[in-house]
């Protein structure tokens, strides 16, 4: 997807303090429809201050935040913050070290969130039945 309005932070080495900064600036940001966080050593305490982020953004609709170091605590946050959204379409979380744990969290998200279109997950800590089983459970959590 190509969005109009556009950052990119790749490999900038953001962190956690530079996550709770872009995500204070962006909660009320009215025009920006994707970001893109990719490799910028987020934990999760950046991931709580995004997650609270999205709780109130209305416009974003990509977040990408794979290669980063969200770990299952960092993903239930971002899911806590999914719970209050009504724009996000596209969330990528590859490698960031999720287990089944933040997996669960996320399917949660999905009961009852319709917008979301998909989720990334690949290159987490699934085991091989891991894989199968949350396949199954919703096509949107692309494993």
């Amino acid at each position: 997807m190509k969005w109009k309005y556009a950052s990119r932070f790749w490999g900038n080495s953001v962190g956690d303090k530079g996550a709770q900064a872009l995500a204070e600036a962006l909660a009320d940001h009215r025009s920006l429809r994707w970001l893109s966080l990719v490799g910028n050593n987020i934990g999760s305490m950046g991931a709580q201050a995004l997650a609270v982020m999205l709780e109130k953004n209305v416009s974003l609709k990509e977040l990408c935040l794979e290669e980063n170091q969200l770990q299952d605590e960092g993903v239930c946050a971002l899911a806590e913050g999914l719970k209050r959204n009504s724009s996000l379409r596209v969330l990528k979380l590859s490698n960031n070290g999720v287990t089944h744990l933040g997996a669960e969290a996320l399917l949660q998200v999905l009961e009852s969130n319709s917008t979301i279109l998909e989720i990334w997950l690949r290159g987490n800590t699934f085991s091989p039945a891991e894989t199968e089983f949350l396949s199954h459970r919703d096509t949107r959590l692309l494993l």
